[in-house]
C-alpha cells in the first residue's frame, strides 16, 4: 500500500510540476515579448501526461487488487505473532497441511504442497500468479531482549523471492556469451544442467507481491521488491515457540511456510532457532567445499552451468563431525541467489550438514555482456578493499550471537583469507579458528600466509590442502 501512495504522490508531482513549468513558461515569454506559440502545447502535454499517469495508477489492475486487500477480512498491513489472537481460521489452514501429504508431497515435488480448502483460499492468499513461483530460503533466528518489556524474544528476518516463470530477462545475451566462452552444451545431460540453471539466472523477478509467511500460529506479510526477493522481520515471544530451544548448542529446526497462492500452492524452508551459546561454522561454498575453480574463469562457467556439482574431496566428514558435535552452520558465499536451490540440493547429496545461506543479489548491467554475466556469477572484484559481501554478512551473524564462538571456514581463491583474518582481529573473543584451504594452483609460501595473518595467534590459523592436515586441530577444539 505504501508503494501505490509513492505512485500516486509522484503522479500528483508530476502534474503540479507540468502546471507550474507552463505558467512560468508563459510568463517568461511575456517577460521577453516572446511568442505565446509553445504555451498551449506545453501546458496542454503537461497536463496529459500527469493525467495519463494519474488514470494508470489509480485504474489499474494492480491498484485494484491492492484496494481490494485493504478491505479483506485479514489485513495486510499487520502481523500477527506467537502468542496473540489470530482468526479462527488458522486450524482449518494447518489441518489442510496435514491430509494426503505424502501425495501431494510426491506430486508438486518437495517443499510444495496443495491445500485443497477453497474457503480459507477466498479469504486470504499470497498474491501469487498462476504463471509465478515462490523460493523460501533457510534463516536463523537470535535471542534478544524486549527492550520494553524485558522478556526474551527471539528475532528473525524471513527471505524468499517470487518470479515469473514466463518472462526472461537477458536470456539471449546469456546465450551468446556463452556461446562466444566456448562453454555450451554438448550431450543431452549437459543441455538438461545448462537449460535449467541458465534459466534461473535470466527469469524476471515478480515485484510488488504481497506475500504471507505462515510461522506457526501467526502469519507475517510483506511484498516483494523489483527483483523478487522479500525480507520480512518477524519477532516472537520466548514463551510462544512451540518447541523448547536449550541456552547452548546445536540449532533447533522449525518448518515456515507461504500463505496458499491462489490456487493452493504452499513452498516451505525453515528457521534455525540458534541457542545464545555454542559453536558456529560459518563456511564459504565455491572451492571450499565444493569445486568451482573461480580463478580459472572459462572452467568456472563449466562446473556453474554443463556440470553436477562435485565436493571437495574429505570436506563433508569434516563438516559432519562438527555437526555432531552441536555445531551450527551458516554458508556465506559470493555464489548468486539464483543458485540456492541448487546448492541446497549440494549440500544435502553429499551429506554436509544443513544450514542457512547468505548469498549475493546481483545487478543487471546493460550494454556489457561479459560483465554482466560476471555479476550474474557473483565474482568478486580484483579490487584490495575487503569490506565487501562476505565481510559484512559474516560480521552480521557474529555480532547476533555475541557470546557464541566460530570457526570460519574459507580458500586461498581470493579474498578469503584477508576477510577471515581482519574479522578475527576485530572478534577475538569469538572467533576461535580460521581454516583456509589452498585451492589449486596456489603456491605461496608460509612467509606470505604469516603477513595476512599477522595480527593472529598463530595456532588461530591453518593454511591447508586436504582436510586430513586440520582433523586432529578440530577434534582438540571440540573437546577442549
Amino acid at each position: 500500500h505504501a508503494s501505490m501512495g509513492v505512485r500516486r504522490g509522484t503522479s500528483l508531482v508530476l502534474l503540479g510540476l507540468g502546471v507550474a513549468i507552463s505558467g512560468l513558461t508563459q510568463r517568461a515569454n511575456s517577460f521577453v515579448g516572446g511568442s505565446h506559440k509553445i504555451v498551449g502545447p506545453a501546458r496542454a502535454g503537461s497536463l496529459f501526461w500527469g493525467s495519463v499517469g494519474l488514470h494508470r495508477v489509480f485504474q489499474s489492475p494492480r491498484t485494484q487488487r491492492y484496494a481490494a486487500l485493504k478491505k479483506s477480512q485479514v489485513p495486510r498491513e499487520k502481523n500477527v505473532g506467537w502468542g496473540q489472537s489470530f482468526d479462527p481460521f488458522e486450524a482449518s489452514f494447518e489441518s489442510s497441511f496435514e491430509e494426503d501429504e505424502d501425495e501431494e508431497a510426491a506430486a508438486e515435488g518437495e517443499g510444495i504442497r496443495q491445500v485443497e480448502d477453497r474457503e480459507t483460499l477466498l479469504r486470504i492468499s499470497s498474491e501469487i500468479g498462476p504463471t509465478e513461483r515462490m523460493v523460501l530460503f533457510p534463516v536463523f533466528a537470535f535471542k534478544t531482549s524486549c527492550s520494553r518489556t524485558g522478556q526474551d524474544r527471539w528475532n528473525t528476518q524471513l527471505h524468499g523471492r517470487a518470479v515469473n516463470m514466463e518472462i526472461h530477462k537477458g536470456r539471449r545475451r546469456m546465450h551468446t556469451l556463452a556461446r562466444a566462452l566456448g562453454f555450451q552444451p554438448s550431450t543431452p545431460a549437459e543441455e538438461m544442467l545448462y537449460t535449467n540453471r541458465m534459466n534461473k539466472f535470466t527469469l524476471k523477478g515478480a515485484k510488488m507481491r504481497s506475500i504471507g509467511i505462515d510461522m506457526g500460529p501467526g502469519v507475517w506479510w510483506g511484498t516483494s521488491l523489483s527483483n523478487g526477493h522479500f525480507l520480512i522481520d518477524a519477532g516472537v515471544s520466548a514463551g510462544c515457540i512451540p518447541k523448547e530451544i536449550p541456552e547452548s548448542g546445536p540449532p533447533v529446526t522449525h518448518d515456515y511456510y507461504s500463505v496458499a497462492a491462489p490456487d493452493g500452492r504452499v513452498w516451505a524452508s525453515s528457521v534455525y532457532f540458534v541457542p545464545p551459546q555454542g559453536v558456529s561454522v560459518i563456511s564459504d561454498i565455491d572451492d571450499t567445499i565444493k569445486v568451482t575453480q573461480v580463478r580459472r574463469r572459462n572452467q568456472m562457467f563449466k562446473n556453474t552451468f554443463l556440470k553436477e556439482f562435485e565436493p571437495v574431496s574429505g570436506m563433508s566428514s569434516l563438516y559432519q563431525y562438527m555437526a555432531n558435535k552441536g555445531a551450527a552452520f551458516h554458508y556465506v558465499s559470493n555464489s548468486p541467489w539464483q543458485l540456492q536451490e541448487d546448492l541446497d540440493s549440494f549440500i544435502r547429496d553429499t551429506d554436509f550438514p544443513q544450514g542457512t545461506f547468505h548469498l549475493k543479489h546481483l545487478k543487471f548491467t546493460i550494454g556489457q555482456p561479459r560483465q554482466y554475466i560476471i555479476n550474474r556469477l557473483g565474482l568478486r572484484s580484483r579490487s584490495k578493499n575487503i569490506t565487501n559481501h562476505k565481510h559484512s554478512m559474516v560480521t552480521t551473524i557474529i555480532n547476533a550471537f555475541p557470546e557464541r564462538k566460530f570457526i570460519l571456514v574459507g580458500d586461498s581463491g581470493e579474498k578469503d583469507p584477508m576477510i577471515y583474518a581482519n574479522i578475527a582481529e576485530h572478534f577475538p573473543n569469538q572467533v576461535e579458528k580460521v581454516y583456509i584451504r589452498r585451492v589449486e594452483g596456489d603456491h605461496r609460501e608460509h612467509d606470505h600466509w604469516d603477513g595476512v595473518f599477522r595480527g593472529l595467534e598463530r595456532e588461530k590459523w591453518t593454511v591447508f590442502e586436504h582436510s586430513d592436515a586440520v582433523v586432529d586441530d578440530v577434534k582438540a577444539f571440540f573437546e577442549s
